[in-house]
């Protein structure tokens, strides 16, 4: 059940951080450390796609309508929900986790350049084991943007990693507030679930995680095992 927390390892947020192997990020849910913020990760022959043939002489292209402008906040969530689309769909775990690292890369940047500073501060302060100074990080990046799912994330993390799995709880629920599809902090909140005996609700959000990204195969594992244990205690 320790293997859903700390970013950076391969599925860390699913463990604790060990000391011999310092993460590279730290929250609830985490990729390889090679990302890839690509476009469509089941396009492997991407450079081969032949270009849009040019307008035809005859066309009154200045007449076609232009497809919206996105910007800001609404080209990131225009993003996101294309890249959960993918995940939905993605064929197996490698293509999976692909997609799932491009929306922690994507989820990881605030949209401010001081948020985005305080944040890798308070992740290096935690793999030096300076909880303390990471709290007050945190805290400044959550007065500074209060609507910031990952601060909120990062913090769930760090309560977590210190035990108190009470204000853990608490800050995944922001977290769930402001992104639902949160599947890190899904399966942070089912791990305090299982580890406090609460098979069934556990057993819930892991079903739900999978809902949001199906090949997450340690959700997978822990749903299955659970589901086998609510069954026999309903016999």
């Amino acid at each position: 059940m320790r293997f859903f927390l700390c970013l950076g390892l391969m599925f860390l947020p699913a463990g604790l951080m060990a000391a011999e192997a310092p993460p590279r990020e730290a929250q609830f849910f985490g990729m390889p450390d090679e990302r890839d913020p690509f476009g469509d990760p089941f396009d492997e022959d991407a450079d081969s796609v032949p270009p849009l043939p040019a307008p035809e002489d005859d066309v009154e292209t200045e007449t076609d309508p232009l497809p919206p402008l996105l910007y800001g906040e609404e080209r990131r969530q225009k993003k996101l929900d294309d890249l959960f689309d993918t995940l939905a769909k993605a064929p197996n775990p490698v293509i999976g986790k692909r997609v799932a690292g491009a929306i922690q890369t994507t989820w990881n940047e605030s949209g401010s350049p001081t948020v985005d500073f305080l944040m890798e501060r308070a992740r290096e302060a935690m793999r030096t084991n300076r909880n303390d100074v990471a709290f007050d990080l945190i805290g400044e990046s959550i007065v500074l943007f209060p609507n910031y799912p990952e601060a909120w994330n990062l913090r769930a993390t760090l309560h977590f990693l210190e035990g108190n799995m009470d204000r853990s709880m608490v800050d995944i629920e922001r977290v769930l507030a402001l992104e639902p599809r949160h599947f890190g902090a899904l399966t942070g909140m089912a791990a305090i679930l299982q580890q406090a005996g609460r098979d069934s609700a556990a057993l819930a959000v892991y079903e739900r995680a999978l809902e949001i990204f199906p090949t997450l195969e340690p959700a997978r594992k822990q749903a299955e095992r659970l589901r086998k244990s609510v069954e026999n205690q309903t016999l």
